[in-house]
């Protein structure tokens, strides 16, 4: 597992999951005490131990490509992974079923299999 001391909380909460390999699309945020994130606290070494994960996707678990299945499957997947582990938080996007843009990335309607450059996403 590749991490990051500054990312301490997260390093932890993964170390603690019941998968000897998992690779997990999310992304790192400190939630302030009104729910919102602070981007800008990530940039901090207190604001960085203090980071939680918010999951999105499960890609892999236990060497299994997981992209193959459809995306309700792995969110459940993803959901059973991480409920329970401190430092993770299960994506409230995933939890409504919301498409997302994220990144350059577009998510594409549930039931529709997408192939770009001969990759199935």
């Amino acid at each position: 597992m590749r991490t990051s001391p500054i990312f301490s909380a997260i390093a932890e909460a993964v170390r603690g999951l019941k998968a000897d390999r998992a690779l997990i699309d999310g992304e790192a945020v400190v939630i302030m005490d009104d729910g919102r994130s602070d981007f800008g606290a990530l940039l901090t070494k207190r604001g960085g131990a203090q980071a939680s994960l918010v999951a999105f996707d499960l890609l892999r678990l236990e060497g299994d490509d997981q992209r193959l299945r459809p995306i309700e499957a792995r969110r459940e997947a993803l959901m059973r992974l991480v409920t329970g582990a401190s430092g993770i938080l299960f994506s409230e996007a995933c939890r409504r079923g919301l498409a997302r843009v994220r990144q350059g990335v577009r998510a594409w309607p549930r039931r529709r299999r997408v192939e770009v450059g001969g990759r199935l996403l």
